[in-house]
């Protein structure tokens, strides 16, 4: 999405947040696991708590039965000898003074069974589970809380994904889908993707830290231009679960759906300046939620969070920039970990590959760009992405195991918004629209690339006559005419002098 605007001192998107840290008093919920250590030998002990299990995992085994399973490197110690199985809320990270809704006898790979209540009031599709034991009279989690991961097999609205062109333009085949109780959008307008935001109109559907409440007046306009969702609370997670049932099943047409717009970026998924980790605690339990909601209805889509350019530019937390964004790096490096950790599930990844400042096209010859160097420098250093150096991201997802899916394959990624300027005319618009497309189309990994049309002020992306030729030929029969062209206007003679 784009920022209200664009070319700083630097030429980065400037993002206009308070940098108000230091007034600041908002008191932050301190979460603990409870842990122990128990003597195993004289040379060595095992730490009970939340990591001590080797694994575990919650499967559904048909329409309304789950299966919990762990395994521990040893037995752990229980008072009674039994392992008790505890039901939390998405937004719970201890028992507390919760029921165990199943128990076993203590063992090293304990399962237990019990039914989800699909459809029901008190449906456990969209909790979470941990085993735990009394250990000195005291109930200890042994393992990371586990959501189900496998939605997709209560699907009763699956379609199969259409076989679309690997362009796309905002507005044909991209749509925002506004989340709140009152504005309705016909499921049956929907594009193939679908881009899941908050406006903020629904405070019930606001993350309690991002609602108005708790905003400070700031002159700097655009500090919040969407919020965080609401998967807080009991209401949040009903009303964002029930109105992602509605349009996954719903939404013929679409097969993508974005949960948030550059969520590595607070402007855009606004929660007020708290620690990154709870910031990705907030994210991901709305992520899982959306996720959840989608797949038990249509097995076949895809679900993906969405990063803008900012790659690898490490803040230090005396930055004044450190709690405005996180670069996408370390934003997709916490989110798989944390994803992992609770229930790996087949997310995708959303990226927004414009050019470097947004409103120069002319990327290939930086000398009539402001602080061309530095801009060029932010592409070769790889700080910032583009679809100049695209293979950044791509062969960072494709080579890292960490970042595999569940399957061990590479996960999707699609280029859902790349604006191209036209302030430098027609043919250097049409040129570069050409290059994005090639380095798009060329990466096994991109899925499509949709292309931003519209006028931002200082920032215009409409397509100009010669532009829309280009977008209108460049995947057709006539393509190599239009790629030489493109080369011509660039002065090179291959794309892969100019992308990487």
């Amino acid at each position: 999405m784009l920022t209200d605007l664009i070319v700083g001192s630097k030429g980065i998107k400037t993002r206009g947040l308070r940098r108000f840290v230091s007034m600041l008093a908002l008191v932050i919920m301190v979460i603990t696991f409870i842990s122990g250590t128990i003597g195993v030998d004289a040379a060595k002990a095992v730490t009970y708590g939340p990591t001590f299990a080797s694994s575990a995992s919650a499967v559904l085994l048909d329409g309304n039965t789950v299966s919990f399973t762990a395994v521990f490197p040893s037995v752990a110690p229980s008072d009674d000898g039994l392992l008790y199985l505890y039901q939390l809320a998405t937004y719970e990270y201890a028992i507390g003074a919760n029921a165990p809704i199943a128990q076993a006898a203590n063992s090293m790979q304990p399962t237990f069974t019990f039914a989800l209540n699909h459809k029901q009031a008190d449906t456990r599709l969209y909790s979470k589970f941990v085993v735990a034991s009394r250990i000195n009279g005291v109930m200890t989690m042994l393992c990371q809380p586990q959501y189900i991961t496998n939605p997709e097999l209560l699907a009763t609205h699956t379609h199969p994904r259409k076989a679309n062109a690997k362009k796309g333009l905002q507005g044909v085949d991209f749509m925002n889908l506004h989340m709140n109780q009152t504005t309705q959008i016909s499921p049956a307008n929907l594009p193939r993707v679908a881009q899941v935001i908050n406006n903020g109109a629904d405070q019930a559907m606001t993350n309690p830290y991002s609602r108005a409440g708790i905003i400070p007046t700031d002159p700097h306009p655009g500090i919040a231009s969407y919020y965080m969702l609401n998967a807080n609370d009991a209401q949040g997670v009903s009303l964002l679960a029930s109105k992602m049932e509605y349009y996954a099943a719903n939404a013929g047409a679409t097969d993508d759906w974005i949960i948030g717009n550059e969520v590595n970026v607070r402007q855009w998924n606004y929660m007020i300046f708290i620690s990154w980790d709870e910031y990705m605690r907030q994210y991901e339990q709305a992520f899982r939620v959306c996720y959840t909601a989608i797949k038990s209805n249509n097995a076949n889509a895809e679900v993906f969070f969405c990063l803008d350019q900012n790659w690898d530019r490490n803040r230090p937390a005396s930055h004044s920039e450190y709690y405005e964004y996180m670069d996408g790096k370390d934003f997709v490096d916490r989110f798989a970990a944390d994803i992992s950790a609770t229930g790996n599930i087949s997310w995708g990844l959303a990226q927004h590959p414009y050019t470097v400042p947004l409103t120069y096209a002319k990327f290939w010859d930086m000398s009539g760009c402001p602080d061309g160097g530095y801009m060029a420098n932010m592409i070769n250093s790889n700080k910032m992405v583009s679809f100049q150096n695209l293979t950044t991201i791509t062969n960072y997802m494709a080579t890292n195991p960490a970042l595999l899916s569940p399957a061990g394959t590479v996960r999707p990624i699609i280029l859902s918004e790349v604006g191209i300027a036209n302030g430098q005319g027609d043919q250097v618009q049409a040129a570069a629209l050409c290059a994005s497309y090639v380095a798009a189309s060329t990466n096994p990994y991109v899925e499509q690339i949709i292309y931003l049309n519209a006028n931002h002020g200082n920032f215009d992306t409409t397509l100009l006559p010669m532009a829309q030729d280009m977008y209108n030929n460049m995947d057709g029969p006539n393509a190599q005419a239009y790629m030489n062209q493109a080369l011509q206007t660039m002065g090179v003679t291959s794309f892969s002098q100019v992308i990487h």
